[in-house]
């Protein structure tokens, strides 16, 4: 009983972004198949992000390296809370953070603002290995990135040969549309508590789920930087 009231008070505090734990320490892990820094592929230019931030919930930020910045320059550490050159917000509490020395230029209309790429490395699949890659280009800022942001798929295209497969997406800036109550407003994602929203809620609801284990749905979806099983968000009364 104690475990399902602190996961419901999660689910209900995945609406909120005003709860701050970027000042504690982060939990650094190396992704891309490294165990530690210099086994991490150099930053292919300059607008690929070096690090993947999850602030999560109860835990410590958790910070995914994801390439190694040239010249042996570090990459920022730590989820920022307020809006600079080397932070992307792609949820309220997932951000993606970029080496020194690289302003993005603000979004034009439509114009293509991540691509994000995965690789698979088939021979390694094989040999029960993780032989997954995720890499994350940033291409400009969109407007916004301090009161929460919206990639909208715009489209994909998939690689392969007998050695790996590689997916690459591409998402633009969504101006957030006003969602009526009771209405379906995004997704949660249910390792983090990440909402991806689709429209804001009006006053005094929040996007979340329902506290009731049975009135929650799941779906599959495709976001920015994850995709697999959330749950469907609704603009709920506070």
């Amino acid at each position: 009983m104690a475990s399902a009231g602190v996961a419901r008070r999660c689910l209900v505090l995945a609406a909120l972004s005003c709860c701050s734990l970027g000042a504690a320490l982060a939990l650094v892990v190396f992704g891309n198949g490294a165990t530690w820094e210099r086994e991490l592929p150099v930053c292919a230019s300059e607008r690929s992000a070096c690090s993947l931030i999850h602030r999560r919930y109860w835990q410590s930020p958790l910070e995914i390296r994801l390439c190694r910045c040239p010249r042996k320059e570090p990459c920022p550490e730590g989820f920022e809370t307020a809006t600079n050159g080397s932070a992307f917000n792609v949820t309220a509490r997932t951000q993606l953070k970029m080496c020194s020395g690289w302003q993005a230029t603000p979004c034009n209309a439509s114009q293509v603002s991540l691509v994000t790429k995965t690789i698979r490395k088939i021979a390694r699949v094989a040999q029960g290995q993780n032989g997954k890659q995720t890499h994350a280009e940033v291409v400009c800022r969109c407007s916004g990135q301090d009161s929460g942001v919206y990639y909208r798929r715009a489209h994909g295209n998939n690689t392969a040969d007998l050695t790996y497969y590689e997916q690459r997406q591409y998402f633009t800036c969504e101006s957030l549309r006003e969602c009526k109550p009771g209405e379906p407003c995004g997704h949660v994602t249910r390792d983090y508590y990440a909402t991806y929203k689709a429209c804001n809620c009006p006053a005094h609801h929040l996007c979340t789920v329902p506290l009731n284990f049975s009135d929650r749905k799941v779906v599959n979806v495709r976001e920015a930087l994850y995709e697999g099983t959330a749950y469907l968000a609704l603009c709920l009364p506070k």
